[in-house]
């Protein structure tokens, strides 16, 4: 498992993935995934800047991880609301 600061850049955290050989190991314990090396460690990374964006842009795993809290249908309030992830919506009908 790799460690890194939300503050850290993408691209230093890029380079630092493709020194260490992150997402590589596996192959220690199975020969036969030494052929696609390069697409773990390209998952690896992936997953580790998917991370990344997380930890510095929605407050940590554990709050990303209740948004079954807030969105989808809700009953309270008096009533019954819907609310649904839309970033780049223009409108909503």
């Amino acid at each position: 498992f790799f460690f890194m600061l939300p503050t850290q850049s993408k691209e230093d955290l890029r380079k630092e993935l493709k020194l260490r050989g992150c997402g590589a190991q596996v192959t220690q314990y199975d020969e036969y995934l030494v052929p696609y090396t390069p697409q773990l460690q390209s998952r690896y990374a992936a997953l580790e800047l998917l991370k990344h964006d997380i930890l510095a842009n929605e407050g940590g795993l554990d709050r990303f991880s209740r948004g079954y809290e807030l969105f989808g249908f809700r009953v309270g309030g008096g009533g019954i609301s819907f609310r649904e992830y839309a970033p780049a919506a223009v409108s909503v009908t």
